[in-house]
């Protein structure tokens, strides 16, 4: 390795770590305490299941935007590490990207957490869902939301179904499909293809039938085809 090289496995080491730390405190928010009970409440509402809750590792970010950069710095996180993870605005280092929404931890094949998708439960922003920004560790057109908890079931059955966003992948899940994923914020990819590739065969697409959807069908299944699926 050259230093270089050497510094940004170091660097992607130290982000797989954090990642994994924070996803497990918002979990726990989410679980436990007063400050994730209306995402707890949300949740109900759509009649997510506890199971589900832990299949995907679902959490809450709390309201003060502060909380997380105060608490990574008690974990001894360096401020350079928290300026190059993507979890805070770039105009000010300690106020985080996601406040008071529903978190969705983003796992890579090898079930690390890599980034994370954000649901807003304030109704005052006007990204309902926000995602991590590229980092060293996260590539949004190498990654699909779901992938890694679909695996088992996509290796067996050699098929894997897309759908638009997390919601969709977690009611299908609970509904027994459990071979659901979506892209992340963008139509489907070469490179989510090549990745779906690995694994099956055959995919089917479940996309909105509006015509945004429509045109997202047209481009998934051109891409599926070109990759013999």
């Amino acid at each position: 390795e050259t230093p270089a090289q050497r510094a940004q496995r170091d660097l992607s080491e130290n982000l797989y770590e954090l990642y994994g730390r924070i996803a497990g405190s918002f979990a726990y928010l989410l679980k436990s305490g007063d400050q994730g009970s209306h995402a707890r409440a949300y949740l109900q509402k759509r009649n997510v299941s506890a199971q589900m809750w832990e299949n995907f590792q679902l959490g809450y970010a709390p309201r003060d935007g502060s909380w997380l950069f105060s608490f990574l710095k008690k974990q001894h996180y360096s401020e350079e590490l928290l300026a190059q993870s993507g979890l805070f605005s770039r105009n000010n280092l300690t106020y985080s990207l996601f406040v008071d929404r529903l978190m969705f931890p983003i796992r890579n094949w090898q079930g690390k957490v890599v980034a994370f998708g954000g649901r807003d439960l304030s109704n005052t922003s006007k990204a309902k869902y926000i995602n991590t920004p590229e980092t060293v560790i996260y590539s949004k057109k190498h990654n699909l939301f779901g992938l890694y908890e679909s695996l088992e079931t996509i290796k067996a059955e050699r098929k894997a179904i897309l759908c638009e966003g997390n919601f969709d992948v977690v009611a299908l899940h609970q509904a027994g499909f459990t071979n659901a994923m979506a892209p992340l914020g963008t139509s489907f990819t070469l490179e989510q293809g090549k990745l779906l590739r690995r694994y099956c065969d055959t995919v089917e697409i479940l996309f909105d039938d509006d015509r945004a959807g429509q045109q997202a069908a047209v481009k998934a299944l051109t891409i599926a085809q070109d990759l013999g699926l």
